[in-house]
């Protein structure tokens, strides 16, 4: 934390206000809060003589849930204002005219924000004026917001050293439609997606998964030329090697069987799912009712009871009379990858699909296109995973700036999920507490080490879930496995922990990659990673960008000052590669890695985009050119015997075509008549 003594501080004179605030701007940032202006002081002729500096926490926010709970369609933002007494104060000297401080307190009452999340507050957030031109050029130029930040990081060397954030862009682009009358007439539609069917494009194998927050993220991704069985092997055991020997607890693929091979060859301990909207499409596709469906679904994903999926099973096969349909027995035999009922205890994090993966395709395809090379599409790509990676620095800071508004009447508890899980696995946590009141206690009994509660649904009395509390240990385990599969405590045992009047969650079940300190063990570990930050070297680099900007906003007008500048800037780079070349540093700071024995990887389709180019013309003959003058094949029309010395063809009426085609050694014949 940066500091500054009161005798020090007392030193400082400022030419304008606007020094000033900059000064406790840039202060407040090193030290890991924003500012806000204060009051005003003006004399009796209403000039202004002394300026308050505050700390943006400082107040408190007005109540007004009375007013929004009904018309308020989201959620009210984290409460922010602690009243916090942190302030700078300047007055004018009218003899001097510098503005002097006549306090500055440094007593905070909140956390300090850490310098990587202090740039993300409001205050911190700017955009400059040729930020706002380059957004306007963007605009015009048909190009999406995910490109217009991907440009500014690429320009800025990262997405923390944009300045703002994805949302201060689109504020910014609905200033500017404003100022218009029409942005319809200067829209270009942008190319929507990837090409499913695109024959030059490699097969792209993505190993997904989510964060803390729930967030996609990105494992492993691998580029393959086919996906057969030993492909997908060789594949997962490289991952694992990457993951030095860590498979994965679950995993969730579409039907393929190759993969599915694979992943009981390399992987036998991980629980292997099966897509359910790839079921759903196929059940479609092999029964042909709409009625059906509906049934399917419950057997599905109901939240039944192996014996109650059974029952509902049998009344679905009776019903439809499907009890020699072979895609049925062959979907019942496989139900342990797909039925909840089955699934139950076995952690996904809720996921019951491929979407996210499916999702993240529609993302990339704002970075990639099928006409990029192997080389372009590896740079888009690592763009796209870069703006997925700040995404988590983004939610890392909501969750610890500020505090949740209490909405349920469990508010010691509902407290406690705030402070323990991230923002969006507290909102869950939070619908969970809202359940409570439709859970009833119906039984309870003591055993020597544990007691057993019997609890049921409000107007569900034939389904009874019991939960187990250990006193010893303050452990809660329910029937419903939830806590398991999901991560998150079920309304069951919450009901219990209200009826034993806990106030604070259980360690046990909060768990650690569901919560804000879910990387606390891992962030001395990983120097170089995405956890690194260098305070330090991040404040020069983002002074220098906009130095470079002021620059280049001031000196392009002039064309001796373009030229100036322009020699200026060439020779300083020469002289900063030359400093930089030696035995401790590249020897070239933009060349290229030479590498050697790698070839270009073949083309290929992925499955299900019909038969790739090598086999289009398998078991059948390449159709033979013909003449362009007769039509006839064996030759061409410079060198066809059906042309007259004049150089005309006879009349059509009365030319012969002969197709040949090659057999073996041969050539075999056949004469049609035109």
């Amino acid at each position: 934390m940066f500091n500054l003594h009161n005798e020090d501080v007392s030193k400082l004179r400022f030419g304008n206000l606007e020094v000033a605030y900059k000064f406790y701007c840039w202060f407040a940032k090193m030290n890991g809060f924003a500012v806000r202006k204060g009051q005003d002081v003006r004399n009796k002729d209403g000039v202004l003589v002394q300026k308050t500096f505050v700390c943006n926490l400082e107040g408190y926010r007005k109540d007004r849930r009375d007013l929004t709970e009904v018309t308020r369609k989201r959620g009210p933002k984290h409460e922010t204002r602690c009243g916090c007494s942190a302030r700078l104060r300047v007055h004018i000297d009218i003899i001097s005219g510098l503005w002097y401080i006549t306090i500055f307190s440094f007593e905070h009452n909140h956390y300090m924000l850490t310098e990587k999340h202090c740039g993300l507050l409001a205050a911190h957030r700017k955009l400059t004026k040729s930020d706002q031109i380059q957004i306007k050029n963007y605009g015009q130029a048909g190009i999406k917001v995910a490109q217009m930040i991907g440009a500014f990081a690429n320009a800025a060397g990262g997405y923390d050293k944009v300045g703002f954030l994805k949302k201060d862009l689109h504020n910014q682009i609905q200033r500017q439609r404003k100022e218009t009358s029409s942005d319809a007439k200067g829209a270009v539609k942008y190319l929507l997606g990837l090409r499913t069917k695109d024959p030059l494009m490699c097969p792209f194998v993505v190993f997904s998964g989510v964060n803390h927050h729930n967030q996609t993220i990105i494992f492993a991704t691998a580029a393959v030329s086919n996906e057969v069985e030993g492909t997908y092997v060789w594949l997962l055991e490289q991952f694992l090697l990457a993951m030095k020997g860590k498979a994965p607890v679950s995993v969730i693929t579409d039907g393929d069987v190759a993969m599915r091979n694979a992943i009981r060859r390399v992987c036998p301990n991980s629980y292997h799912r099966l897509c359910a909207w790839h079921l759903l499409r196929n059940a479609m596709s092999n029964i042909g009712n709409l009625e059906f469906i509906p049934y399917l679904k419950k057997c599905m994903l109901g939240d039944n009871d192996v014996w109650k999926f059974e029952k509902l099973w049998n009344e679905m096969i009776d019903k439809f009379g499907l009890q020699d349909n072979s895609w049925i027995k062959e979907l019942y035999q496989k139900k342990k990858m797909w039925s909840t009922a089955h699934i139950r205890g076995h952690f996904f994090a809720g996921i019951r699909t491929t979407s996210r993966c499916e999702a993240f395709h529609s993302h990339m395809g704002q970075f990639v296109h099928s006409k990029m090379n192997m080389t372009d599409f590896v740079k888009q790509f690592n763009r796209c995973v870069c703006y997925f990676r700040f995404r988590e620095v983004e939610a890392d800071f909501h969750s610890q700036y500020g505090n949740a508004v209490l909405q349920t009447p469990l508010r010691s508890l509902e407290r406690s999920a705030s402070k323990q899980f991230t923002h969006e696995i507290f909102c869950l946590v939070r619908s969970v507490l809202k359940k409570v009141s439709l859970i009833s206690l119906c039984d309870t009994q003591e055993m020597a080490s544990f007691s057993i509660y019997s609890v049921t649904k409000y107007q569900d009395e034939g389904h009874v879930c019991r939960v187990s509390h250990s006193p010893s240990n303050n452990e809660f385990k329910c029937s419903c496995l939830r806590m398991e599969s999901i991560g998150i405590p079920c309304e069951h045992i919450v009901a219990i922990m209200v009826y034993l009047d806990t106030v604070e969650f259980p360690t046990n079940l909060v768990l650690n990659r569901w919560s804000k300190f879910a990387k606390d063990s891992i962030r001395g570990n990983v120097n170089d990673g995405s956890h690194y930050w260098d305070s330090h070297l991040v404040a020069r680099h983002a002074n220098l960008v906009h130095l470079s900007k002021e620059v280049s906003d001031l000196a392009y007008k002039d064309v001796d000052d373009y030229k100036n500048y322009l020699d200026y800037l060439t020779n300083e780079i020469t002289r900063l590669k030359s400093k930089y070349v030696g035995d401790n540093g590249p020897v070239n700071l933009n060349g290229p890695v030479e590498v050697d024995n790698i070839l270009n990887p073949s083309c290929a389709r992925s499955k299900g985009g019909g038969p790739s180019s090598n086999n289009t013309t398998a078991g059948r003959s390449r159709r033979p050119g013909t003449c362009g003058g007769c039509s006839q094949v064996g030759h061409n029309i410079r060198s066809c015997p059906n042309l007259a010395e004049d150089g005309e063809f006879p009349a059509a009426s009365s030319v012969q075509s002969m197709s040949v085609r090659l057999s073996g050694n041969n050539y075999e014949g056949y004469v049609n008549t035109r």
